[in-house]
């Protein structure tokens, strides 16, 4: 959900990817399309509400809300260095960095990344590789037993 600032003068270039019905130059009378004749006005750039995003923000900012985004954010990074450190006992050549350098995001190398993904695969545990290392993000709903797992997952590779 945003916000766009256009010059006038660069109005005439801009092609709505997805208008809503109030990008037409009558609204009313191209609501059911299929055509539309849009307006040449900004309001070309119009697009219909975005309830569902509406309803997933307002969700996620009661998170926030509730729990306290620096707590969230706290225990993010409690995470992250909980990984980190399971996987140094299952012996991965995982490396943390620095704390004022470190991420939610642990990458870690695996000799078979093929292998390691197909061990998440039949566990449940999503994640992705990224130029043949695994990568694994944490966030605040992750439980550390489940961050053991994982890294016994890839301490297997």
């Amino acid at each position: 959900m945003g916000y766009l600032y256009v010059r006038r003068e660069l109005l005439d270039r801009l092609q709505p990817i997805m208008p809503g019905w109030k990008a037409a130059r009558k609204p009313a009378e191209s609501f059911y399309g299929p055509a539309m004749d849009l307006s040449r006005t900004a309001s070309k750039l119009d697009v219909s509400l975005a309830w569902f995003p509406a309803l997933a923000d307002q969700a996620a900012l009661g998170i926030c809300r509730r729990f306290g985004i620096t707590d969230l954010l706290d225990r993010n990074a409690r995470l992250a260095v909980r990984l980190q450190d399971a996987l140094a006992a299952e012996g991965s050549a995982c490396r943390p960095f620095p704390d004022q350098h470190r991420s939610t995001i642990v990458s870690v190398p695996a000799s078979d990344t093929e292998a390691v993904m197909a061990r998440f695969r039949q566990a449940k545990v999503v994640a992705s590789v990224r130029a043949g290392r695994i990568r694994l993000a944490v966030h605040f709903y992750n439980l550390e037993e489940e961050l053991d797992r994982v890294a016994g997952l890839i301490g297997r590779a």
